[in-house]
């Protein structure tokens, strides 16, 4: 169900998908959806699918209600981008329906422990849904939901995932994106290379994930040699040092690097400074890697858009309020599909003087990243949640 281009959404079944293996829930939502997006072959073990504790769930607290935002620090730049969302734009839209009252959102937790403390904070002082991005550990937060969820409180994380039964899961599958990583980086070196992975956050289940999703991807494509695996704990900078340590003790060619978001132009750094050939980087939804194809397009490449930020919280706000609304989500956790986008789209919406260094991400349209009529097929009893009466 590959999304490719312009933003035109395609559907596309998976071959061999046994609907007998799905879990509770899954099995009411679209066949098109529940065999890719839910292929048991192609998700995290760990990630939750089964019925959501809120189907017939529905907030008894008075209108307007209170959103808060736990960010972190962990997730630099994206954490920041994605409350820049919620605070610039999607708490004045809900207040302007009357459905929502101003953001609460502390600083930027430094692990678990802290976001935790601040998600039993939050519940005590009645906030009504918490978005949280999410997380150190799939179940380092489930005390804190399960404590928020008893206090009246809805947690939904993002970009990451929790296994608290309590949470209400907004990301994407890592593993199938990871797949179509691999696929990408195919398609650019026209299926023959070395490739290089620069992994990062590796302590967490969903860049695990990820980064088994692209190891499977490799292997289906033989003329791909995997020359280095190189796990970084850290930010572009740590990754930057990884690189140049592994230029240093390994002289084979590389053809292409698959790297974590953000990092890429400290990585091509690193090539310059060992005087090695400058390799093809997968493109992602940052600006630096974009930026990258911008100076030099390709008509022939695609970059991946996997986790946008800005558009990930918009997603995860609309969940949250639909949830609060009583519409009964179908699933612990709502998955959003990766898309692609063309030099064409990039050209246009890149400006020509972007920078290499960049710490931004590509705007993706709200609509674009889960349009209302894919979101309905989630929820029990959907509606347009612009138009909630009480």
């Amino acid at each position: 169900m590959k999304r490719l281009a312009i933003f035109v959404a395609a559907v596309a079944g998976v071959v061999g998908f046994d609907a007998r293996t799905r879990a509770a829930g899954v099995d009411e939502l679209p066949m098109e959806i529940a065999s890719y997006l839910f292929d048991p072959a192609l998700i995290d073990a760990k990630l939750p699918v089964g019925l959501s504790a809120y189907r017939e769930w529905k907030s008894q607290k008075a209108l307007p209600w209170t959103f808060a935002f736990v960010g972190s620090k962990r997730f630099g730049s994206w954490s920041e981008a994605a409350l820049k969302k919620a605070r610039d734009e999607l708490e004045p839209k809900w207040a302007n329906f009357g459905l929502s009252r101003a953001l609460i959102a502390p600083p930027a937790a430094a692990n678990d422990a802290q976001a935790s403390q601040q998600i039993r904070e939050l519940a005590d002082k009645g906030v009504d849904a918490i978005l949280v991005v999410c997380c150190d550990s799939s179940s380092g937060l489930n005390d804190a939901i399960k404590y928020a969820h008893d206090k009246g409180s809805l947690t939904v994380p993002l970009l990451g995932y929790s296994t608290s039964p309590y949470a209400l899961n907004v990301t994407t599958n890592f593993a199938l994106e990871g797949q179509e990583i691999a696929d990408q980086m195919s398609d650019d070196l026209h299926d023959k290379g070395n490739v290089l992975v620069v992994g990062g956050f590796l302590r967490n289940e969903d860049s695990q994930a990820l980064d088994r999703g692209v190891k499977v991807g490799l292997t289906k494509h033989p003329n791909l040699r995997l020359v280095g695996d190189i796990a970084v704990e850290g930010g572009a900078d740590a990754a930057r040092a990884a690189t140049e340590a592994w230029l240093k003790s390994h002289r084979d060619p590389v053809d292409a690097v698959i790297v974590r978001a953000g990092a890429d132009a400290e990585i091509l750094k690193a090539f310059s400074a060992a005087v090695r050939k400058i390799p093809v980087v997968m493109i992602g939804d940052d600006i630096a890697s974009l930026c990258d194809w911008r100076h030099n397009l390709d008509g022939n490449r695609r970059a991946f858009i996997g986790w946008p930020p800005a558009a990930e919280t918009a997603l995860a706000w609309n969940v949250a309020m639909r949830t609060l609304q009583g519409q009964g989500p179908k699933t612990q956790s709502i998955l959003a599909e990766s898309i692609t986008i063309s030099s064409y789209t990039v050209k246009n919406q890149v400006p020509e003087d972007c920078r290499l260094d960049a710490d931004a991400w590509f705007p993706v349209d709200d609509e674009v990243w889960t349009n209302r009529h894919t979101l309905d097929s989630y929820f029990l009893r959907p509606a347009d949640p612009t138009h909630y009466k009480p």
